[in-house]
Parts: structure tokens; C-alpha cells; sequence
């Protein structure tokens, strides 16, 4: 009812975040900083929207965001860090790596999204969408510090976690990962590869999966 006030931005993205939709969370908690940048005192002060869901009164992963979303990546960590070291759950966990990785700190990500699998794999809950989130975030990172097997190696074990409903994400990354890493291969010993090794192949499943994926069609040309 209320598209452009902030504590209705803020209130969706609270519900997204309690739905471990990280990013979608983000964007409106920018949206949302930026609605408050623009209005004056006396706006946005809606009867219908309680003082709670104002910025200022905003969550310590709110915080984390604005700071992020200015640039102020220091500050961001900062509050993400104590917060983690408060409350270690696995959704602070890669919340904390994905702000790393906004700050191309992606050594520091890869150590948060680990430490988000191992409080996933030892709960008692399910906590499957951290879990798939951390293992495909941290594919991102390996992928980005050029540890290319490493970053098969995590997308394979994400893809058997996530039978039968695979992800296409998931396999169009594995074929990312095995582009880079065979980057430098000739075509005699790519052809020498054995079918399971072979980029395109994933590629390609991700569009089975995904038949709209531009993404998986530009890495299928680039390959």
C-alpha cells in the first residue's frame, strides 16, 4: 500500500531476510536508504507504518547493508563481525561473506560461507536454503581466487545435496569453473576430457533446467 515509503521497504525486507532471500533483502534495504536520504523530516511518517520499521531503528544487518550500499565496507563488516561473534548463526554467516564479497574480500568471504556449512551441517533444523546459498557463494569465491577444482569440487557435492531438484545455477558455475580451469588446454587434449569433465555439458543441463538463462547461453558461446 505504500511502495515508496521506507518503513514499508524496510518491512519487506525484514520478511525477506527472515526468508534467507539475502539479496532481494539488500536491495530493498537500499531502496529503502535511499527513500530516507531523499525525504525531509515531515515525510514518511505515516500513521500506518510503526516507528520500528523506520532506518533508524533498523536491524544490525540493515545497518550492515546501508553501510555496504555506501561503500563504507569497513563499517559494514565491522557490525556483521560482532554480530556473528553475538549471534553465529548460519544466515549472519553469509550475510557477513556476502558483504565481504561486495568489499572484494573474497579470501575472508570464503572463511564466512564455510563457517555458514558447518553451523548448517551440525543443526538440528533445516536450514537447506544457507546451506545451498553458502555452497554456491562459496563456488563464487573460489572461482574468483582461481581455484577452479575447488570450486567443481563444492558445486558437485551442492548439486548431490540438492537431489532431485537441481539447481540450474548450480550446474551452469561447475561449467564456469571447468571453462577457466581448462582455459589454456588445447583442442587435442580437451578432446582427450571424459564427458563428466566437459564444461558444456553442465552448461547445457543448466539450460534444460533454465531454458531462459542468458547467462548459461553467453558462457556456451564464450566456450
Amino acid at each position: 500500500m505504500f511502495p515508496d515509503q521506507n518503513g514499508a521497504m524496510v518491512l519487506r525486507g525484514n520478511m525477506l531476510l527472515a526468508m534467507g532471500k539475502l539479496d532481494l533483502a539488500s536491495f530493498c534495504v537500499e531502496v529503502a536508504a535511499k527513500l530516507q536520504s531523499l525525504s525531509g523530516p515531515e515525510e514518511d511518517n505515516s500513521p500506518s507504518i510503526s516507528s520500528s520499521m523506520k532506518m533508524s531503528a533498523s536491524s544490525p544487518q540493515q545497518q550492515a547493508i546501508v553501510h555496504s550500499f555506501l561503500e563504507q565496507y569497513d563499517y559494514a563488516l565491522a557490525i556483521m563481525e560482532r554480530e556473528c561473534s553475538y549471534h553465529p548463526t548460519a544466515t549472519n554467516y553469509r550475510m557477513l561473506g556476502t558483504l565481504r564479497i561486495k568489499a572484494k574480500r573474497f579470501d575472508e568471504a570464503r572463511d564466512a560461507f564455510e563457517k555458514c556449512i558447518q553451523v548448517c551441517s551440525n543443526s538440528s533444523t533445516n536450514q537447506s536454503i544457507d546451506l545451498h546459498g553458502a555452497y554456491l557463494d562459496l563456488s563464487k569465491c573460489l572461482i574468483q581466487l582461481k581455484r577452479y577444482a575447488q570450486a567443481v569440487e563444492q558445486l558437485t557435492i551442492l548439486l548431490k545435496i540438492q537431489q532431485p531438484n537441481q539447481s540450474a545455477e548450480a550446474y551452469l558455475h561447475r561449467g564456469i569453473a571447468k571453462m577457466r580451469m581448462f582455459a589454456k588446454s588445447s583442442a587435442h587434449e580437451l578432446a582427450k576430457l571424459s564427458s563428466n569433465r566437459r564444461p558444456l555439458l553442465d552448461i547445457n543441463k543448466a539450460l534444460v533446467i533454465e531454458p531462459k538463462s542468458a547467462e548459461a547461453y553467453l558462457a556456451r558461446a564464450a566456450w
